[in-house]
């Protein structure tokens, strides 16, 4: 998130839909975990994180690919995500 493109709110909205929707936790640490499953990450980026999630297996998503499943839950929250 560090590119002009996504600001602090972005940041924020996402996190909290991560959080009550999802029931998941973020982290804004750069510690990586063996709890980690999916680090939120812009295209192309490459750090200690992203590379660490490659290394062991988790899954890279996009800010853009949170945003797309918060559109889809907003239009049929019963949805499975």
């Amino acid at each position: 998130f560090k590119e002009g493109k996504y600001d602090e709110a972005l940041k924020n909205a996402l996190s909290e839909f991560v959080v009550q929707q999802l029931k998941g936790q973020v982290s804004d640490t750069a510690e990586f975990s063996h709890h980690i499953t999916h680090v939120v990450t812009p295209p192309h980026t490459r750090t200690l994180k992203t590379l660490a999630a490659v290394l062991t297996c988790k899954w890279l998503v996009t800010p853009e690919w949170l945003i797309d499943a918060q559109r889809a839950h907003k239009s049929d929250p019963t949805a499975p995500l």
